[in-house]
């Protein structure tokens, strides 16, 4: 609940001041975390759409994969960003990217990284379930790849997969 209402708190101003951009949230996420006496650090993906001009903006604390998939192309690219867990860091730079994001387009967020030799199969899989619905993706993702991703049976894995739509 404390990163609920910083994350709140950063985007009221984000939209005050007409700066939606990830690396200015994350900014101000972190200057409030620099005064909580808690000590605490988090992890966040952050994607503000842009849909007037077919845009995502995106950006992130958090060392996962994510994926990119143009529908028209059927290319899928891997959206790397390595911004720093939000903490009690110094002066950290947040850095974002701006993806093109048309009809059919779909984002892929995994929670954990893969391997460098599994990223080909992820992809694989990730282009033959691109017929289905994005929650068939993501489920066909966790199940193919849950035993290779994750270290320990009690750590949390998640898949979020993300279309765009008319």
């Amino acid at each position: 609940s404390v990163l609920r209402g910083y994350v709140k708190m950063a985007m009221m101003d984000a939209k005050e001041k007409k700066d939606i951009h990830p690396s200015s949230i994350l900014t101000k996420l972190h200057l409030a975390i620099l005064d909580d006496i808690m000590k605490q650090s988090f992890f966040i993906n952050l994607m503000v759409f842009n849909l007037d001009s077919d845009q995502i903006y995106y950006s992130n604390s958090l060392d996962t994969d994510t994926y990119y998939v143009d529908n028209t192309t059927q290319k899928i690219s891997n959206v790397t960003i390595n911004n720093q867990k939000l903490s009690k860091m110094t002066n950290p730079t947040f850095i974002e990217t701006t993806l093109n994001f048309k009809v059919g387009d779909r984002i892929i967020l995994l929670t954990k990284k893969a391997d460098t030799q599994k990223q080909d199969a992820i992809k694989t899989v990730i282009l033959d379930n691109m017929l289905f619905s994005p929650r068939h993706q993501a489920e066909k993702i966790i199940s193919e790849f849950k035993n290779f991703i994750i270290k320990n049976e009690k750590d949390p894995f998640m898949t979020i997969c993300i279309q765009r739509k008319a």
